[in-house]
């Protein structure tokens, strides 16, 4: 069965160099750095590579940089949207390519976000636990374990600082129980004040 021009290794290079050349273009403009629309088109131009060519082995490179590309852009157009585009991306790379030298790579990008930006330290330390348990040898490894020791430290020192603030204290008001007030003996007993009240000061009048 012939294999299709769009499965041959060339024509995965060839996808991947086209959608680098733009990259580089728009590194070199300016001009073209102010608007989003030309950051997206060269990461879906990345993202593209991987989704027709998946078993070349561009196809992570392609990732990756689709990822960085989207990650650089959110910084500046500081929408939501652009930021969980690069984590999407990250996250298929280091999901699907895991022995890929780059997946630690995005594995470690992917943690500093969720630190950094999110404030999702636990899910960091859940990527990271995953990063070393796929890949122990990779060339990024040393940074991993370094940055999942400080997330275990900060953990740490937080629930000891939770534990030693001084707790407030309750203190149980025990009152003796009143008997329900009668309204009505409240109300005749007020009535009596006024009449003695009226009839006072009508004898000192009269």
């Amino acid at each position: 069965m012939p294999v299709s021009a769009l499965g041959r290794p060339e024509a995965a290079e060839q996808a991947y160099q086209a959608a680098r050349a733009r990259y580089y273009a728009l590194k070199r403009d300016t001009t073209q750095r102010k608007f989003r629309h030309n950051w997206l088109r060269v990461a879906q131009g990345f993202e593209r590579v991987a989704t027709t060519h998946p078993q070349s082995s561009r196809a992570p490179d392609a990732l990756f940089t689709a990822a960085e590309t989207l990650q650089e852009l959110s910084r500046i157009s500081l929408l939501s949207e652009d930021l969980q585009s690069a984590i999407r991306d990250y996250k298929k790379l280091f999901q699907t390519y895991p022995d890929h030298h780059l997946a630690d790579d995005a594995a470690l990008s992917l943690a500093k976000i969720e630190v950094d930006r999110l404030n999702r330290p636990e899910e960091a330390k859940r990527t990271l636990h995953r990063a070393i348990a796929q890949n122990p040898k990779g060339d990024r490894i040393a940074e991993i374990r370094s940055l999942l020791k400080a997330l275990n430290r900060e953990s740490s020192e937080k629930s000891h600082r939770a534990r030693s603030a001084p707790q407030p204290r309750t203190v149980a008001i025990n009152s003796p129980r009143q008997a329900p007030v009668d309204w009505k003996a409240r109300a005749e007993e007020a009535g009596d004040h006024h009449v003695e009240d009226g009839q006072q000061r009508s004898e000192c009048s009269g």
